[in-house]
C-alpha cells in the first residue's frame, strides 16, 4: 500500500497511446497526492487523461500545483533519445532547469510531509515558493 502518490504532469497510459491505465472504472488514489501539472500541457495528453484527471481522482490531503508557462517536455533529458512524437507535439516553456528545480523543490516538500511527517514542508506546498517559474494552485 502507498503512502503518497506523486505524479509530474501525469498522462494515463489507457486511450489511444495504449498500456494500462490508472483511471479508468473511477480509479482513486487513496493515498496523500501531489499532482505537478505543466502549464503548456494541453496538446500532451489526451483528453481527460491529463495531470486534471489525476488531480480529480485523488484522495485527500490532496496538492494539485501547476507549473504556469512550462510544457511537459520541460521535465525530460536535454536531448531525449527517442523522445519521438511527444517531442515534436509537446510545447516547451524554455526554461528546463528552472522546471526541474521548482518540480524538485515540491517534490521534496510533499515527501518530506507525507513519509517524514515534516509538517513544516506543507508551507511549501500550500504557498509555493515563486522563482522563473511560476506556480499556481489548481481550485478542486
Amino acid at each position: 500500500m502507498a503512502r503518497a502518490v506523486a505524479g509530474v504532469d501525469p498522462v494515463d497510459g489507457g486511450g489511444p497511446f495504449g498500456g494500462t491505465s490508472v483511471l479508468e472504472g473511477g480509479g482513486r488514489l487513496d493515498a496523500p497526492t501531489l499532482v505537478l501539472g505543466a502549464g503548456l500541457a494541453s496538446t500532451c495528453a489526451p483528453e481527460g487523461r491529463g495531470h486534471a484527471a489525476f488531480a480529480a481522482a485523488a484522495g485527500s490531503p490532496a496538492w494539485h500545483l501547476m507549473l504556469e508557462g512550462q510544457g511537459h517536455t520541460d521535465l525530460l533529458d536535454d536531448d531525449p533519445a527517442g523522445c519521438g512524437l511527444a517531442c515534436t507535439v509537446c510545447p516547451s516553456g524554455g526554461q528546463q532547469p528552472a522546471m526541474r528545480e521548482a518540480t524538485a523543490t515540491l517534490l521534496g516538500a510533499f515527501l518530506r510531509l507525507t513519509l517524514a511527517d515534516d509538517e513544516a514542508a506543507r508551507a511549501v506546498l500550500d504557498d509555493p515558493p515563486q522563482g522563473p517559474i511560476r506556480v499556481t494552485a489548481v481550485a478542486p
